[in-house]
C-alpha cells in the first residue's frame, strides 16, 4: 500500500484544486490510498464531492500566525499517526508547509507540484515571489517537482529551482465533459440566447486572466456580428458586483450583450451553451477550461500561454495575448465558418483531448511517479 497525502492551501474553486479533486476520486489503483490536508478551508462543492467518494480530508483553517503554529504542530501528528510513504503539496504556501515537514521526518518522500508559468511582479504578487525565491533555495529537498506545462519548468528554473522534474499535464474527464443537445437546449433556453451565436468565458475577474482582452475583443466582434452573446461564467461575474459593472463601463458593450453567471458547479452542462470559447489570459500553467471546452466539443480561441498551444496543436486558433486583431479575426473565422466545417472542428477538438490529455492517462503517468520514489528510481 503507497499512502499519500496530499497539502493545498484551499480546496475552493480553481485549477489546482479541481486537478486534485479529479485525481484523488479517479485513481483506481488498489495499492494507492490518498488523502488530503487543507490548510485553510474547503467549498462545499468539494466537500460533498469528497464524502461521496470516502476520501479523508483534514481541514486545519490556518488563517493566521497563531493557526499556523497550530496547524505545523497538527500537520506532523497527522503524518505521524498516517505514516504517508509521499506529501506531495500543491502551490507555494503548500510546498513550504512540505519542506518543514521533510525536515522534520526526512524519510518522507516529498513531491512538488507547481502550476504556475510566469512569474513576474506584473502578474504575480510580491510577497509570492519573494516565497518562490525562499523556496528555490530549499528545491533540491523534493524527491521530484511536478509541473504541468513545460514553460512552467522553464520560469521556475529561471528563478532559481534545482532538481528532478516532470511534467504532467492535465486530464479531463470526457464522460462528463461531453457534448449534449438536453444540456444544450435548457442552458440556453434558461438565460434566452437560443437565437444567438454564444461566445463563453469561464474563469476568475483577475487582471491576470486577461479580462480586459476578452471585453476588448468582444467589442470589435460587434461591430461586425449582430446576433453574438457574451456569457461569462466564474468568480466575480455577477449583476450585483459592482466592481465589474464599473470596469465593464469602459467598453461599449451593451449590458444586453452579456450574461453573468458567477459560480456555476455544473460548468459541465454550460459548455454545450457556448458555440465558441474565448480565453485571453495572460498567464496559465495548464488550463482545465480549455481542455473541457474541447472535451465538449467547442472550439476555442486562446492565448498561447503556458500549455494552451500544446492543447491547441495543430487544430486550435492560439495568440499572443496583445495581438487583439488576430483574436477577432480568428472569432470572426469560426462565426462565419459553415456549418459542416464548423462541426467537423468540434469533433478535431474532443478527439484530441481524449486522445491525449485524458483522465486516465494523467492518473498513470503520477501513479508511476509514487511507484518509482518508492522503488528509488527516482532518488
Amino acid at each position: 500500500m503507497i499512502k499519500i497525502l496530499h497539502f493545498i492551501p484551499s480546496l475552493r474553486i480553481g485549477g489546482a484544486e479541481k486537478s486534485l479533486i479529479n485525481l484523488v476520486r479517479t485513481t483506481k489503483e488498489k495499492n494507492i490510498f490518498q488523502s488530503i490536508i487543507v490548510l485553510t478551508d474547503v467549498d462545499p462543492h468539494y466537500r460533498n464531492i469528497l464524502n461521496k467518494e470516502k476520501i479523508k480530508v483534514y481541514e486545519l483553517e490556518m488563517k493566521n500566525f497563531i493557526h499556523f503554529i497550530k496547524g505545523i504542530i497538527k500537520i506532523k501528528n497527522i503524518v505521524k499517526a498516517t505514516k504517508p510513504r509521499i506529501i506531495q503539496t500543491w502551490l507555494y504556501k503548500a510546498d513550504l508547509i512540505g519542506l518543514l515537514i521533510k525536515m522534520l521526518l526526512p524519510r518522507i518522500h516529498l513531491i512538488w507540484n507547481v502550476r504556475c508559468s510566469y512569474l513576474n511582479i506584473n502578474n504575480t504578487k510580491f510577497t509570492t515571489l519573494l516565497l518562490i525565491r525562499f523556496l528555490s533555495f530549499f528545491s533540491k529537498f523534493p524527491s521530484i517537482i511536478i509541473t504541468n506545462s513545460e514553460d512552467g519548468m522553464i520560469a521556475h528554473k529561471k528563478k532559481g529551482y534545482k532538481n528532478k522534474w516532470k511534467i504532467i499535464y492535465n486530464g479531463f474527464d470526457t464522460e462528463l465533459f461531453k457534448p449534449s443537445i438536453k444540456f444544450r437546449n435548457a442552458c440556453r433556453k434558461k438565460i434566452q440566447v437560443e437565437n444567438y451565436f454564444v461566445i463563453g468565458y469561464v474563469g476568475k475577474f483577475e487582471k491576470i486572466k486577461g479580462i480586459s482582452y476578452l471585453l476588448e475583443i468582444f467589442e470589435k466582434l460587434l461591430t461586425k456580428h449582430s446576433k453574438i452573446i457574451l456569457v461569462m461564467i466564474g468568480n466575480g461575474f455577477s449583476i450585483n458586483n459592482k466592481s465589474f459593472l464599473s470596469f465593464l463601463e469602459n467598453y461599449n458593450i451593451p449590458i444586453k450583450k452579456i450574461r453573468l453567471l458567477n459560480v456555476q458547479n455544473n460548468v459541465f452542462e454550460w459548455m454545450n451553451a457556448f458555440d465558441l470559447f474565448l480565453f485571453p489570459s495572460e498567464s496559465e500553467g495548464f488550463p482545465n477550461v480549455i481542455g473541457e471546452a474541447m472535451s465538449s466539443s467547442i472550439p476555442c480561441v486562446c492565448s498561447n500561454s503556458g500549455s494552451s498551444k500544446v492543447m491547441l496543436k495543430k487544430i486550435g486558433y492560439t495568440n499572443s495575448v496583445s495581438k487583439i486583431k488576430n483574436f477577432e479575426n480568428d472569432c470572426s473565422k469560426i462565426i462565419n465558418m459553415n456549418k459542416a466545417k464548423y462541426n467537423l472542428l468540434k469533433k478535431k477538438y474532443r478527439k484530441r483531448i481524449i486522445n491525449n490529455f485524458s483522465q486516465s492517462k494523467m492518473n498513470t503517468s503520477y501513479a508511476k511517479i509514487y511507484a518509482g520514489l518508492i522503488n528509488n528510481d527516482y532518488e
